[in-house]
């Protein structure tokens, strides 16, 4: 168990600046957490374990102004700063089948500006305005020199059957910003709400909402290259061949051509693409207390989102820049009930469609405007380090080698790959259907139990899929990418757009006990089972025009096979309480147990011929079997958190807090990642 550690600094000030009227308060926190970030391969050569410190500083503060007894002013700032060291390894980056990265930190920023006005009309009405301003921002250092990883010659990176190693990219060696995420947010919101007595007690709410969110994205592409290396085994003598993965003039990959798929780079850039995203919401709800003993909610909610699928880009032939429309049917109506049994036992439920929103998605403005080459191996020994067979071109050089539609001897095919959403024609905004009942019992003065049947279908989520495949209706297969002829768009490479059709069901029974705080002490225990399900969307076809889901059955791992999902997990259980001691003592604890998550399981090459690894669920085995879909199933999960404290009185006016806690009481290895690979020589490990 790695060691933990974790200081904070907090203090609060408030008051009133004019009595009764005016009031200030805020607080500033300063956090300095020490993060030991682990990298672990099945090559202990590549394996290392760095010593972080991520540091936070926030700051709040408040005003409230009371301008009448019916109106009142509310401002809020808060600022905040921190240092993420890694980014990488904090994402997920230190999985068992990654390398650790260049050292970098990522600068977090963020503010908010935000008034709220709240006005009596009546005796029976409230209106609340609020206008504001959230900024965010995400800078990234590109490697800078450290100790142990000095910086070395940049190189591609390089992708084996079960086993990533990175790039070591030196572009602005010292820390100089070289990527950067902002985005700005203005909210303008009104709502209301009025109560009234027709046939029982309304309480009506209404309002609207207006957003306008932009958003700037810079990022390098891949220049430095990254070689498939996923046509057989990992060398034996990996870690001889590559002695410091933080300088690629140190590795021999020589030989390794017969492992060599395909060598993919990029050209131009890095580029910055802004997006102008304008949201309106509006709203209506009806909670109304039938009688004593039943109360109706009754509501409906209408969201249109201009420009969330970047509507106009140009990225031929698939996007024109003028057939993407903004999804404007998103209608959702949802009603729910409490029923009084008696004085001890409600009955409770409800019904709704919740439509959901998509990530502002820059990765198409960069592929309108970088080059994005693949190069499939040639069979010559030496394609590993000359992949160009020759001096590396420049942006000019291979722009002029572009295929086009006469497919030129000796060209070379534009791609589109999977690096971030890039929304295809005829995109929709996801949505789900939520319903739940239940009962909730009061069995004693201080005690009380819950159940309830919860259920979540999510439909239309996106998903990327293969857009310049064509399918066999005599196989049910796709016709090998190798094939340019027989691709939808021949004088196209790869392509990878995003769909919506990803669906999901989850099913739930979630009960609760609650012992409330008597006799010294109090507890609560909660149990949930629950299974979750979901598909991808079925494959498509460019037709020349638009893109029509393949109209023929085909192979399981290509037709969207439904079946228990990723994160699926059976039983989940937690235990806390609290227990007042003698000498003015007091013991809390956290017990909390989960079975095994489900995880995607692959083979881990290409076997299909789809023409690159993502998206792409790379289940066929070389003998023809299939691997089945997330059958990779971890290990349980348990943790028991202990605190002892104790608060000791100075005089009338102040006291001390003293507080010992204890985390995972019973030192159990809990692990959040494994490599599911099954051609990793590692498969299953954490």
């Amino acid at each position: 168990m790695l060691p933990y550690h974790d200081q904070q600094v907090s203090t609060t000030f408030g008051g009133p600046i004019q009595k009764d009227r005016i009031h200030v308060f805020g607080n500033y926190e300063d956090e300095r957490e020490p993060r030991s970030l682990v990298w672990t391969t099945p090559y202990p050569a590549f394996n290392e374990v760095r010593q972080k410190t991520h540091t936070e500083k926030k700051a709040f503060i408040r005003f409230d102004a009371q301008f009448s007894p019916r109106s009142r002013l509310a401002l809020t700032v808060t600022k905040l700063k921190g240092v993420v060291p890694d980014p990488s390894a904090i994402a997920g980056g230190s999985s068992g089948g990654v390398t650790p990265p260049s050292e970098s930190n990522q600068l977090n920023t963020y503010g908010q500006v935000m008034g709220t006005l709240s006005s009596l009309l009546g005796h029976r009405s409230l209106n609340e305005l609020k206008v504001g301003y959230t900024g965010l921002a995400q800078d990234t250092s590109q490697p800078y020199d450290h100790p142990l990883h000095p910086v070395g010659a940049a190189g591609p990176t390089l992708n084996f059957a079960g086993l990533t190693i990175g790039s070591p990219r030196v572009l602005h060696p010292g820390g100089t910003l070289g990527e950067r995420q902002h985005q700005g947010v203005l909210t303008l919101r009104d709502s209301l709400a009025q109560s009234f007595d027709t046939g029982g007690i309304h309480v009506l709410k209404m309002g609207a909402e207006y957003l306008r969110m932009r958003t700037t994205d810079l990022r390098d592409s891949n220049t430095d290259g990254t070689l498939d290396l996923t046509r057989g085994a990992i060398p034996a003598d990996i870690q001889a061949r590559i002695p410091t993965v933080y300088d690629a003039s140190t590795w021999n990959l020589a030989g390794l051509s017969p492992l060599a798929v395909r060598w993919t780079q990029s050209f131009g850039g890095p580029f910055e693409s802004p997006i102008v995203r304008h949201t309106y919401a509006a709203w209506l709800q009806d909670d109304w207390a039938v009688s004593s003993r039943l109360t109706l909610n009754l509501g409906v909610r209408y969201d249109l989102e201009h420009n969330a699928f970047d509507n106009d880009l140009v990225l031929l032939p698939y996007l024109t820049g003028h057939n993407q429309r903004d999804d404007t049917n998103n209608l959702a109506p949802r009603t729910g009930f409490s029923y009084r049994v008696d004085d001890q036992t409600v009955i409770r439920g409800g019904v709704g469609k919740y439509f959901g929103t998509v990530i502002a998605a820059h990765q198409g403005y960069t592929y309108s405007r970088i080059i994005n080459v693949s190069i499939a191996n040639d069979g010559r020994s030496d394609f590993v380090t000359n992949p160009w067979n020759g001096p590396t071109p420049t942006y000019d050089q291979i722009k002029a080698r572009l295929c086009t539609a006469t497919l030129q001897a000796g060209c070379v095919a534009n791609t589109y790959p999977t690096l971030g959403p890039v929304w295809a024609p005829g995109m929709t905004m996801p949505y789900s259907y939520e319903a739940s009942v239940g009962v909730q019992r009061q069995v004693s003065p201080v005690m009380g139990v819950e159940a309830d049947y919860v259920y979540l279908g999510s439909r239309d989520f996106p998903r990327d899929l293969p857009a310049n495949v064509t399918y066999d209706p005599a196989t049910g297969v796709n016709v090998p990418f190798a094939n340019a002829s027989a691709r939808p768009v021949p004088w196209l490479g790869y392509v990878s757009l995003t769909f919506p059709g990803m669906r999901g069901n989850y099913h739930a029974l979630q009960t609760v006990l609650t012992k409330r705080y008597s006799h010294g002490w109090q507890a609560s225990a909660t149990y949930t089972l629950s299974e979750y399900r979901d598909a991808n969307p079925r494959p498509v076809q460019w037709t020349g025009e638009q893109f029509q889901t393949v109209p023929f059955a085909t192979a399981p791992d290509l037709s969207g096979e439904y079946s228990l999902a990723v994160n699926d997990q059976r039983h989940r259980a937690v235990v806390n309480g609290l227990w007042d001691l003698p000498y003015g003592f007091q013991v809390s604890g956290l017990y909390l147990f989960g079975s095994g998550e489900r995880y995607q399981t692959r083979w881990g090459t290409d076997l299909r011929n789809l023409g690159g690894l993502r998206p792409n669920e790379l289940r066929l085995r070389p003998d023809g079997t299939l691997v089945p879909r997330n059958s990779f199933v971890g290990a349980p999960v348990q943790r028991m958190d202990l605190r002892l404290q104790r608060r000791f009185r100075l005089g009338r006016q102040m006291a001390l807090h003293g507080t010992v806690e204890v985390f995972n009481v019973l030192n159990h290895a809990n692990y959040g990642s494994y490599v599911a690979n099954q051609v990793a020589a590692n498969y299953t490990s954490a």
